[in-house]
């Protein structure tokens, strides 16, 4: 089959590369997208095998990137949710000392909790923690009500349809093999395909390192896991 050929080729089809394009797209209506990954389906590593939390930015220092940026996704991912008929639940979360020497780490969680603007956020003792949890022994708690949880591979199938809805060229099922540059393009080969793309952009997680040394990006960095 002849070559596609694409302004940016997007490696990864896990939440980031699946938010990416979409977003790309958005901005860009007449942007030609193809989205590459090895799994028959999006969300198969990290993606769709976290917790499902979707966090309120507690943690983060008030201010910084992560912080900002934890706050407008969570909105954004509700606001998606809504709009896409995906159940989601806010059920709040504790976040527990359970000796008396991890309190000060706590009151600093608390106080960046309060800074970054989240609302209802509490103090509570163990009693009141027991109410709530009554396997918890703690010595006290921080009660995030903000903090839920979602299917995220369910958030990322409906990425993925949104993307081929839109022209988007979703190659599944075709993992990276060689990665190579021809004049102002990158050449992508694959299992099932060859692409030839603009700009290639690497979301592929885990496995980012190895998609960089593909294409000619050697670094000291390397990610630990099990198997290639």
């Amino acid at each position: 089959m002849p070559p596609l050929r694409v302004d940016l080729a997007i490696v990864g089809a896990g939440i980031v590369g699946l938010a990416t394009a979409l977003q790309l797209r958005r901005l860009a209506p007449s942007l030609r997208i193809a989205l590459i990954d090895k799994e028959a389906r999006p969300a198969q590593h990290q993606s769709g095998h976290n917790s499902g939390v979707i966090h309120s930015g507690v943690y983060y220092r008030p201010g910084s990137l992560k912080a900002s940026n934890c706050q407008r996704g969570y909105r954004q991912l509700l606001a998606f949710c809504e709009a896409q008929d995906i159940p989601y639940d806010i059920c709040g979360k504790l976040i527990v000392a359970t000796q008396e020497s991890e309190l000060p780490y706590l009151e600093q969680v608390y106080q960046r909790g309060v800074a970054n603007g989240l609302t209802g956020i509490a103090k509570i003792g163990p009693a009141a923690v027991r109410d709530i949890e009554p396997h918890i022994r703690a010595v006290a708690a921080i009660r995030v009500p903000q903090a839920g949880i979602v299917d995220y591979r369910r958030v990322a199938a409906r990425y993925a349809d949104l993307l081929r809805a839109d022209g988007v060229d979703c190659l599944l099922g075709n993992a990276v093999r060689h990665i190579q540059r021809s004049g102002q393009r990158t050449i992508v080969l694959t299992d099932h395909a060859e692409v030839h793309a603009r700009l290639l952009l690497n979301c592929a997680g885990l496995y980012s390192d190895k998609i960089a040394a593909l294409a000619g990006q050697v670094s000291e960095i390397q990610i630990g896991r099990a198997s290639w």
